[in-house]
């Protein structure tokens, strides 16, 4: 049985915010919050397929892992905006 292969994450989003101060902290945060919006709707089509899943293992271990991560997204967002909100001046260099 041959391993899966481990591919690097690609976030278009982190590598935005990596270079955050080069914007005004506006542009970030809109970013941001723009992300967890579409990442909220994601989130809410996959407990929704989830409760029409939950006799079946296999595609409920897969839904569960999308639910996980779009959760852990979600708070990383609100994380980082109150931060941003907070004291934008500090995330300058």
């Amino acid at each position: 049985m041959e391993e899966p292969l481990l591919y690097p994450n690609r976030n278009e989003l982190l590598l935005k915010v990596f270079f955050g101060e080069s914007v005004e902290p506006n542009i970030t945060i809109t970013h941001i919050e723009n992300f967890r919006r579409r990442v909220k709707t994601i989130l809410d089509k996959y407990r929704a397929a989830a409760k029409n899943t939950s006799k079946y293992l296999y595609p409920s271990l897969t839904l569960k892992a999308g639910i996980i991560y779009s959760e852990a997204s979600i708070k990383w967002c609100d994380e980082a905006l109150d931060m941003l909100r907070k004291s934008p001046e500090k995330m300058r260099g």
